[in-house]
C-alpha cells in the first residue's frame, strides 16, 4: 500500500513539474531587434540590454546593433550605452524591437591632484606625470621615495631625517 502511495506521488510530482515548465516556455517572449544612432542610422555594437525590475542583464547588441533575448510579455527593459540617453522600453507581445538611441552631451573634466590641492586641468600650471602600476611592481626598494626617484623627469626627491642639521666648529 506504502508503495502504491510513494508511486502515486511521484507521478503526480513529475506531472505537475512539467507543467510548470510548459507554462513558463508559453509565457517568454523572443524579442529581435536593432539598436541605431539617432544621427548616423548606423547600428551600435555592445549596448547593454537589461530588465529594471531584477536589475538583470538580458543581453548585449552584436557588431551591426543587432539584439535577440527571451523575456516575458509586460517587462521594462533599458538600452544603456556610454555616451547615449537610457532608453526604457514597455515589451507587451511585440516580437520586434527597434531602437534609436541619442547622444548625451555630458562631458567629464579632467582632475590633476597636486599635493593637498585640486584643481581641474586647464587651471593648473607646470607639468604632471602620471605613474601606472606596471612601472612600479617588483621593485625592491624599501620605502615609496626610492620607489618614485628616476621615474618621472624633473622630479627630485630627498631623504631628510627631520632633526636639525649640526654645524660643528673647532674649539679654540
Amino acid at each position: 500500500m506504502k508503495k502504491r502511495y510513494i508511486h502515486t506521488l511521484v507521478v503526480l510530482f513529475l506531472l505537475l513539474a512539467g507543467a510548470g515548465s510548459t507554462v513558463y516556455a508559453q509565457q517568454a517572449v523572443t524579442i529581435k531587434g536593432r539598436v541605431t544612432d539617432a544621427a548616423s542610422k548606423e547600428g551600435i555594437p555592445g549596448v547593454t540590454i537589461i530588465d529594471i525590475k531584477n536589475n538583470k542583464g538580458l543581453g548585449v547588441t552584436d557588431p551591426t546593433g543587432r539584439f535577440t533575448i527571451s523575456v516575458e510579455p509586460d517587462k521594462t527593459i533599458q538600452f544603456r550605452y556610454i555616451g547615449y540617453r537610457l532608453e526604457t522600453v514597455k515589451t507587451g507581445k511585440v516580437t520586434t524591437l527597434n531602437i534609436t538611441l541619442s547622444p548625451e552631451n555630458k562631458s567629464l573634466k579632467e582632475t590633476v591632484i597636486i599635493g593637498y590641492q585640486k584643481r581641474t586641468k586647464e587651471t593648473s600650471s607646470g607639468s604632471a606625470g602620471v605613474i601606472d602600476g606596471k612601472a612600479l611592481q617588483d621593485v625592491p626598494v624599501s620605502n615609496i621615495q626610492e620607489l618614485l626617484q628616476g621615474k618621472i623627469a624633473g622630479l627630485n626627491i630627498q631623504n631628510n631625517s627631520g632633526a636639525p642639521g649640526l654645524k660643528t666648529k673647532p674649539y679654540p
